[in-house]
């Protein structure tokens, strides 16, 4: 569990430790403290409460922190909608954990948020971070799209990426459906 990694790099990797908490200080103003190998959660005020009060999204976060610090990740590691829990705010801080993951090992993560796909930026969009689209037109079967080959396919779907963001292109944009119509004709 999160708490007895927790623990154990409190006393064995306390630089792990400490940067985990830098993170969290930075971006939820909470400091992780072991006492008696129970963690405790002290707010910036001092007010201190459980592990186990800490919110649906700050224990993710916490989690994702884990990953990205471990010494050894598995070859794949697949997350389904790492937005869940968190403000939009905080997807960007996210994405960046998500992106430094795959620069160690693959990851792949489904989503139906445009904010996330908007925390990728389109130039990252390439053979090292790849967004896949599914696509159930009707009883045919699932197609599977590559976005940064239907960018190439279209200057104007490209630009759209690079004005309005990834997200915006996929969810908001019209382009995407002229591009995967085709496909069916």
């Amino acid at each position: 569990s999160n708490e007895e990694i927790l623990c154990a790099w409190s006393d064995e990797a306390q630089d792990k430790f400490q940067s985990i908490n830098r993170e969290l200080t930075n971006y939820l103003g909470i400091n992780l403290k072991v006492i008696d190998k129970i963690i405790k959660v002290q707010e910036t005020d001092g007010k201190e409460f459980d592990f186990s009060d800490l919110s649906d999204g700050s224990v993710r976060l916490i989690s994702y922190y884990i990953l990205l610090y471990q010494d050894y990740l598995p070859p794949l590691i697949c997350i389904e909608e790492p937005e869940q829990n968190f403000h939009p705010a905080m997807l960007k801080i996210i994405a960046s954990i998500l992106k430094s993951l795959s620069q160690r090992t693959q990851v792949i993560l489904t989503t139906h948020s445009s904010q996330l796909l908007d925390c990728f930026i389109s130039d990252e969009i390439n053979s090292d971070i790849s967004v896949l689209l599914l696509n159930q037109k009707d009883a045919s079967g699932t197609q599977v799209f590559r976005l940064d080959q239907l960018s190439q396919e279209r200057e104007d779907f490209a630009e759209w990426m690079r004005d309005f963001g990834v997200g915006s292109a996929v969810y908001n944009s019209n382009l995407l459906q002229e591009l995967l119509e085709p496909q069916y004709a």
